[in-house]
C-alpha cells in the first residue's frame, strides 16, 4: 500500500515538473507578447498625441498585469533615480523567468526609451518591435514543441518511477 502511495506520488511530481516548465515557455511568450503591445502602444502614443515618456509608463503600469508590466514598474519606480547604463537598468529590472540574453534586450530597450528625437525614436521602437516579435515567434513555436514535449515526457517518466516504485 505504501508503495503504491509513493509510487503515485512520483508520478504526480514528475508530471507537476512537466507543467511547471511548460508554464515557462508560456510566460516567456507572453512577455514578449506585451513588450510587443506596448511597443505599438508607445509608438501611436508619441506619434500621434507626442505624450510624454513619464505619462505613458505611468498609465501602463496602472493598468498593466504579468511579468512585463512587474519589469515596466519596476522601471517606472527606478526612473526617478536616473540610469546611466543598460546595466543599471538589467540589475533593477532583471526577471528569474526571462533567460539573461532576453533581460538584456528588454534593459536596452528600456534603457533607450525617450533618448532621442520623435523620427529616431519611432525607428528605435519599430526596430526593438521586430526583435520582440521574433522573439514571441521563437518562445511560441518552443510552447508547441518543447512545452508539450517536455510534458509527455515527465509524465512517461513519472509512469516509469511508478512502476518502479510498485
Amino acid at each position: 500500500m505504501l508503495s503504491v502511495v509513493a509510487g503515485a506520488l512520483l508520478m504526480t511530481a514528475a508530471a507537476l515538473t512537466g507543467l511547471a516548465i511548460k508554464k515557462s515557455f508560456r510566460t516567456r511568450m507572453s512577455v514578449f507578447t506585451d513588450a510587443c503591445d506596448f511597443c505599438a502602444y508607445y509608438k501611436r502614443e508619441i506619434s500621434s498625441l507626442k505624450t510624454p515618456l513619464d505619462e505613458i509608463l505611468r498609465a501602463y503600469c496602472k493598468e498593466g498585469k504579468g511579468v512585463f508590466s512587474g519589469i515596466m514598474k519596476k522601471y517606472y519606480a527606478g526612473m526617478s533615480v536616473g540610469f546611466c547604463n543598460a546595466e543599471e537598468v538589467l540589475s533593477d529590472v532583471r526577471s528569474n523567468v526571462l533567460r539573461d540574453e532576453d533581460n538584456l534586450i528588454i534593459a536596452s530597450f528600456l534603457f533607450a526609451l525617450g533618448k532621442s528625437d520623435l523620427e529616431n525614436e519611432i525607428t528605435n521602437i519599430k526596430r526593438y518591435q521586430d526583435v520582440f516579435e521574433e522573439k514571441k515567434r521563437k518562445y511560441e513555436s518552443d510552447l508547441n514543441k518543447k512545452g508539450d514535449m517536455y510534458y509527455k515526457l515527465f509524465v512517461l517518466l513519472g509512469i516509469t518511477l511508478m512502476i518502479l516504485v510498485v
